[in-house]
């Protein structure tokens, strides 16, 4: 099977158990906000579809919009989807990554010729990203 993502084959061929597959650590602390995302933006507005298909009950274009995000939610907890997109993530990131150094250099640069002023931007889950900007204190 290749590398497997807790690095242990014997239990259950090397994926991971628990409560949710993507249980993660943020700040040192475990959160399951993935799995409560996709509940509340995926399961929860599905329960009335799955009620009327399981009743065989008609369904409208909406029922059947959150009837095909259910199933695609339900697609991206398998291991196997997990294991796939970390490999998409391995391949794709050095070149992501050097593409933003190169660019954030660039306006650096940009901004000492210029004297422009550069200031944070505020992204939105930032607070998920274990990064620090010391560029203010550097000296």
């Amino acid at each position: 099977m290749g590398a497997s993502l807790c690095g242990n084959r014997a239990q259950s061929e090397g994926w991971p158990f628990g409560p949710s597959l993507y249980t993660r650590i943020v700040a040192g602390v475990q959160t399951d906000e993935i799995e409560r995302w996709l509940k509340r933006e995926f399961e929860d507005p599905a329960e009335e579809a799955i009620s009327k298909a399981t009743a065989d009950l008609r369904l409208t274009s909406l029922d059947w919009h959150r009837l095909i995000q259910f199933v695609a939610a339900q697609d991206v907890r398998t291991p196997r989807s997990l294991e796939e997109h970390l490999q998409r993530g391995r391949e794709t990131m050095p070149g992501v990554l050097q593409h933003s150094l190169e660019e954030t250099v660039r306006r650096l640069e940009h901004a000492r010729e210029t004297g422009e002023a550069i200031t944070p931007v505020k992204v939105a889950n930032s607070e998920y990203i274990p990064l620090r900007n010391d560029a203010a204190g550097a000296g």
